[in-house]
């Protein structure tokens, strides 16, 4: 892995946990208000999520490390978040701008792990399918925000099927993707269903996820159906991942753990959200604080030493 993309990750890194400080030092845990939740998602984890998935790649289709190039993608999505924090705070059309920035970099990574799918000399590991879903529900997610200025009077169901997408599609498959292979490695040992759990489990994930979203914009029935449909994968995986629990107390791994299992309250937050037995003010804390915060402590805290050191990688 070259040594500068190595040093975007680390800035990617260390720009992800500033805007929590910042964002939890100006707001507090019980104030956090949406346009927060949009400049940590727009700043900090997506261009952080991208160059993840840049790094983890190429381990996936047991391809050669990525070049450069493919380290812009996070770059030009770090330019659409700052073109869609400037429309939040007024600026005119710095919203479309930013959602049109970032979706050319998404469809420019899907357009790379497809390449690197076709390169790879066996099959890939699922967890790049997870990688690939979860980019897709970004894309939706995007598209909905364009169609938003199109369409304003339907923006309330937009806005609900565009944080769902985002935040449980996007953020929820990248994470539980990458876990099912980070956190074994973190804890020390080995998890030999993992390939197979992913394999089985993606149309579950994908599933509950479309329905959670469609329950949140129209009935809350079909958001009961999509968290059943998600505790089936990730069930799974909290109950293989318990069995390991004497490699789980500490570092990196205890934190990768605390966010798995925080998971599971933001797919309840979200179903009582759709029920309107949750304020979304409650919510969005909820997802900072408990899921998003330890996974990004965790995978900081055990890949940054690998991306400081020069020969690693």
């Amino acid at each position: 892995m070259q040594q500068k993309s190595k040093r975007l990750l680390m800035a990617l890194a260390g720009l992800a946990l500033a805007s929590f400080v910042a964002l939890l030092s100006l707001n507090g845990a019980a104030a956090i208000p949406y346009w927060g939740l949009h400049t940590v998602m727009a700043l900090g984890m997506l261009p952080l999520m991208l160059a993840v998935m840049a790094y983890f790649v190429p381990v996936l289709t047991r391809t050669p490390a990525e070049g450069g190039s493919v380290m812009l993608l996070p770059l030009l999505a770090l330019a659409g978040g700052v073109a869609a924090v400037a429309g939040l705070a007024g600026v005119f059309a710095g919203i479309q701008a930013g959602a049109l920035l970032t979706l050319a970099a998404v469809l420019g990574m899907l357009r790379w792990m497809h390449v690197r799918r076709v390169l790879s000399l066996s099959a890939a590991h699922p967890g790049l399918a997870w990688y690939q879903a979860a980019l897709f529900f970004l894309v939706l997610g995007l598209l909905l925000i364009l169609a938003g200025t199109v369409w304003p009077e339907q923006w309330s169901m937009w806005r609900r099927l565009h944080l769902h997408f985002n935040l449980l599609g996007f953020v929820g498959l990248t994470a539980i993707g990458t876990l099912q292979v980070l956190l074994p490695t973190a804890g020390g040992y080995q998890d030999r269903d993992a390939a197979q759990r992913l394999r089985a489990g993606l149309k579950y994930a994908v599933a509950g996820t479309l329905l959670i979203a469609t329950g949140a914009a129209y009935t809350p029935l079909l958001a009961w159906a999509g968290l059943l449909a998600w505790m089936w994968p990730l069930g799974l995986f909290i109950l293989a991942t318990l069995r390991q629990h004497r490699h789980l107390r500490r570092g990196a791994a205890a934190a990768l753990t605390s966010a798995l299992l925080g998971y599971v309250l933001v797919l309840f937050s979200g179903l009582l959200h759709s029920l309107g037995l949750l304020a979304p003010q409650l919510s969005v804390p909820l997802f900072l604080l408990v899921f998003l915060l330890p996974l990004v402590t965790g995978a900081v805290s055990y890949l940054l030493p690998l991306w400081w050191q020069p020969g690693a990688g």
